[in-house]
């Protein structure tokens, strides 16, 4: 029989995975060790300390019931991993996808296509990229994040929702001191698809 816990006692870890993985449901219990991970701090790759401090087991505890209750972990979490980035999201934005960094891949290679033939509009002075329904930001940082100002001129990342834009507004100032090297100037403005983009950009985008 297992002893019981005191009230503020620490837990141990394995204990804890074990009780969120039952409040989960049995094949969740890769998400109970996310959980942990998150309240412990514990990046990808890290060890586990034995035991969980009480506060954070209750935290641990909160987290599984939201997510017992249908809310995806990365909102639980307020950010996830996309890339070498780790960006905030919540339920203003659409989480990013496995499937998106794909379209980040192939967009880096036309990039660099471009920029090592010098076909950009630019002229020598660097790719314009526009990531239109942008989100969290997560497909315009990835560029700019990868090809920095040296191959990208500018990124204009458009978006109808104002909480959306907040959200990618946050990514940037979050994201940029994670980048080595600078980023090209980012420009986040409000509507449709290319709708709000201005007039003098037709003709002189590179990459959409």
């Amino acid at each position: 029989m297992t002893a019981p816990v005191r009230a503020g006692a620490d837990l141990a870890t394995r204990a804890l995975v074990e009780e969120l993985t039952a409040v989960l449901g049995g094949a969740a219990r890769h998400e109970a060790r996310f959980i942990v991970d998150e309240v412990l701090g514990a990046g990808p790759g890290a060890t586990r300390p034995d035991t969980v401090p009480a506060a954070a087991a209750a935290a641990a505890r909160t987290m599984a019931a939201r997510r017992a209750a249908g809310e995806p972990l990365q909102y639980i979490f307020g950010h996830w991993p996309f890339r070498d980035l780790d960006l905030r999201v919540d339920a203003r934005v659409l989480i990013p996808r496995p499937e998106t960094e794909q379209v980040v891949e192939i967009a880096l290679g036309e990039a660099r296509r471009l920029a090592g033939s010098g076909s950009g509009s630019g002229s020598g002075s660097g790719l314009v990229a526009v990531d239109a329904g942008t989100g969290s930001g997560a497909i315009a940082l990835a560029l700019a994040s990868a090809l920095g100002a040296g191959v990208l001129r500018q990124v204009w990342a458009t978006d109808s929702s104002a909480g959306a834009l907040e959200v990618a507004a946050a990514n940037v100032q979050v994201c940029s001191p994670m980048v080595a090297g600078s980023l090209p100037d980012i420009e986040l403005v409000r509507g449709s698809w290319l709708a709000p983009l201005p007039a003098r950009l037709r003709g002189h985008v590179d990459l959409v």
